[in-house]
């Protein structure tokens, strides 16, 4: 982790430069100061089935940290959310979902599924993309903003209220 000064405000993270390195470096960067809190980034392009990714976000909590769900493996949405609101309703996440514009290329997430995540009353979710997508009902943030990272912690800071 690269350590740099803490700025006085959120919206001086981006006078740090963070406009020119990756999202995930970016942001894994700027976390630091949200120490209560674990912010976990999936990237969706990685999503071997993006209309049912149940499974492989469920293995991305579990790889943050996350306790492994009592009654085994999530494999659909529907127990996915069941897992996030029961056993990880006291664990201070959120979740940060995007697409990594390399290898392998972006695929565009599911609206039905962003949708269904949008029902979940833990942890909060957000989704980075390329272009707003008016049907979908979580918090969305454009990958083009200069202001992407003050905007997201800014969001994350206004949770906490």
């Amino acid at each position: 982790m690269v350590n740099i000064p803490q700025p006085t405000s959120l919206i001086a993270l981006a006078s740090l430069g963070f406009l020119t390195i990756p999202f995930t470096f970016r942001f894994s960067t700027a976390i630091t100061w949200f120490s209560n809190s674990q912010i976990i980034c999936i990237d969706g392009s990685r999503f071997s089935d993006p209309s049912n990714p149940a499974l492989q976000i469920y293995t991305a909590l579990k790889k943050a940290g996350c306790p492994a769900s009592p009654d085994g493996k999530t494999r659909t949405i529907a127990e996915l959310q069941a897992y996030c609101e029961d056993d990880l309703s006291e664990e201070k996440i959120a979740l940060i979902f995007y697409e990594a514009p390399t290898d392998p290329p972006p695929q565009g997430f599911d609206m039905a599924v962003l949708n269904q995540l949008a029902r979940f009353s833990h942890p909060p979710i957000a989704v980075v993309v390329g272009d707003r997508l008016p049907e979908c009902r979580l918090p969305q943030f454009l990958e083009s903003d200069p202001d992407l990272i003050a905007n997201i912690l800014q969001w994350l800071h206004n949770l906490e209220r």
